[in-house]
């Protein structure tokens, strides 16, 4: 992505806001990085017809107050997953950085489309994309459970199969998780 006053301005206020969010602070400038181009957006000059003109994108990062609030879902979610060390398998603070990237953006993809999801549903696409390869329900409750999490089989199941049918705002249905033929489950692009 280009480097802009504006990209390292959108750094900031992430991570002032995770600082906010109780997100550890040795975290705040790699997930900060990971997650500022979501809120990217690029412009293409158009210049009146009949005139000659170099057409080069504009590149802007624009956080609205309200784009925070509504990934509050989010946020909640990593911070319970931290709190009981949830993230205890991954080797690296470059590992985690790189989980919790990736599910922000499934997570802000949603979110563009118009779907809310809850801190519960969030916690669970990063319980997903920490694994690194499809799981069954099984070994979702056995990972779980060795990582003191309280989640019922029932709560998997319920949760993981919200996931797979999540409502936009214009009604359209779309799978944020996917199921594989072995009943294995892992985070779906959206």
């Amino acid at each position: 992505m280009p480097a802009s006053k504006d990209r390292d301005l959108a750094k900031l206020v992430l991570q002032e806001f995770l600082t906010s969010v109780a997100v550890p602070p040795d975290l705040h400038e790699g997930v900060s990085e990971a997650c500022v181009d979501q809120f990217m957006t690029v412009e293409w000059p158009r210049p009146a017809p009949g005139t000659l003109a170099y057409l080069s994108p504009r590149y802007r990062w624009v956080i609205r107050s309200d784009d925070l609030k509504a990934c509050d879902a989010f946020w909640k979610g990593l911070a319970s997953a931290a709190s009981v060390n949830f993230f205890m398998g991954s080797v690296s603070a470059a590992a985690i950085v790189g989980i919790i990237g990736a599910v922000f953006s499934v997570f802000y993809s949603a979110r563009r489309k118009g779907a809310k999801l809850t801190p519960e549903q969030c916690e669970m696409l990063i319980f997903l994309k920490q694994c690194e390869e499809p799981v069954g329900e099984i070994n979702i409750a056995k990972k779980m459970a060795d990582q003191n999490r309280e989640w019922t089989a029932d709560r998997i199941s319920t949760v993981l199969k919200s996931l797979e049918k999540v409502r936009a705002h214009d009604g359209t249905v779309m799978a944020v998780v996917a199921r594989d033929s072995d009943d294995k489950w892992a985070v779906a692009a959206i």
